[in-house]
Formats: structure tokens, sequence, C-alpha cells
């Protein structure tokens, strides 16, 4: 009988230290614009185009109610005035146009 008892205890505390580590929850490091191995991290946006710079190949996307301005050097072609666009981009140190790397018409009518 205390042998029984013995091992229902023990089942009980382990039972209950199991419960405290699962509830436990683990900090996430924030998300910035570059990884842990200090590549810029690729995002995407969907916006409508409201200019097109040809000369310094840039153009302004709106998306949720806030202007944006992409640099397009690494596109075959710039997007044109009113086209709803897919963006695949990076942010660039220092605050200036977001370099897109990928340009698609989109399907959505929403931006």
């Amino acid at each position: 009988m205390n042998k029984l008892l013995t091992l229902t205890l023990a089942v009980a505390m382990l039972t209950s230290l199991m419960g405290f580590a699962a509830a436990q929850t683990i900090d996430k490091p924030t998300t910035s614009s570059t990884s842990n191995r200090g590549k810029p991290t690729k995002e995407q946006m969907t916006g409508k185009v409201l200019e097109v710079n040809n000369q310094a190949k840039t153009f302004t996307v709106t998306a949720k109610g806030k202007a944006v301005v992409f640099s397009g050097a690494n596109l075959a072609k710039l997007p044109k005035v009113g086209e709803v666009v897919d963006i695949t981009y990076t942010e660039t140190p220092g605050g200036g146009p977001l370099n897109s790397i990928n340009l698609n018409s989109s399907r959505s009518n929403i931006y």
C-alpha cells in the first residue's frame, strides 16, 4: 500500500511539472529587415501604381492608404500608372526606396 501511494504521488508530481513546462511561453526575437545571416528578408505588398519615374527608375504604389516608393532598378520593366501589382521587395538601409525584386500584375482588387 505504501509503494502504491508513493508511485501515485510521483506520477502526480511529474504530471504537474510537465504541465508547467508546457505552459511556459517562449519569447520569439522581433523580426527585422535582416535575418540572422545579414541577408534582407523578402516581403510582399499589393497596391495600385500612382506614379512612375522612368529616369530615376522608381515608382510609387498606394497600399492600405499609404504611398510607398519602390526602386525598379532590378526589374526588366517598370509598371504602368493605374496598374494593380503584387510586389516582392526588401527594405533599403537608410530609409531610401524599397528594392523591388519581383513585380506581377495582381488578380486582387483590394489594395
